[in-house]
């Protein structure tokens, strides 16, 4: 990012024409406050945040710092709950084989696309790992077949970085075919999170 005395004198070498009122330095504090205020679209990145989902941002300033990991809750009320913020009815079925564990529709940043989730709750009660992920250790590949534009892993405890790199290097792969893809992860304390209200209404508050 340029700094204000570089943008000023730039806009002064090449004769930019300015109201007697206004001065190069205005002008370039003016920029740079608007690039630093410019919130980035997701586009701009492979990865965004489950908070970029808008059925999830109000739940993000739920108050989680005495949650202890892994979240003792079943894959099925996870999958129960997401579906309901999600308002989706259906989900895939429970099976080693299944490509994602809920498939619907999202709004990111005001955007509706197609989320394929893939789930992981006590039965995993560590943080993940790749062979933790399906029976062949593959549900990652798997999930970023689906017909989506968001691809999300879930867990009820943290999610280890080669999980995290092996999602987004199939993000890349879409990308690289000409597909719109975006990648987002749930931990515990994000589960948590998002199923405060539902299953913890008396401990759930705002932080």
């Amino acid at each position: 990012m340029p700094t204000a005395e570089y943008v000023s004198q730039y806009l002064r070498s090449y004769a930019v024409l300015l109201p007697p009122s206004i001065t190069p330095e205005f002008v370039a504090e003016y920029l740079l406050a608007a690039f630093h205020e410019a919130i980035p679209e997701p586009a701009d990145s492979i990865e965004i945040s489950c908070w970029d989902i808008d059925e999830f941002r109000p739940y993000r300033d739920i108050e989680a710092r005495n949650v202890t990991l892994p979240l003792m809750i079943s894959e099925r009320e996870i999958k129960d709950q997401l579906n309901a913020l999600l308002r989706e009815c259906e989900s895939a079925s429970d099976w080693a084989g299944e490509d994602d564990d809920i498939f619907a529709l999202c709004s990111v940043n005001g955007r509706e696309l197609p989320i394929a989730m893939m789930l992981k709750g006590r039965s995993v009660p560590r943080p993940m790992r790749i062979k933790d992920a399906g029976v062949n250790s593959d549900q990652v590949l798997r999930v970023a077949e689906a017909p989506a534009a968001v691809f999300v892993v879930q867990h009820v405890h943290k999610i280890t970085e080669p999980v995290r790199r092996q999602l987004r290097m199939n993000i890349e792969a879409l990308r690289s075919r000409g597909h719109e893809a975006y990648c987002a992860f749930i931990d515990g304390v994000q589960t948590y999170k998002l199923l405060a209200n539902s299953l913890w209404p008396s401990t759930a508050t705002r932080s």
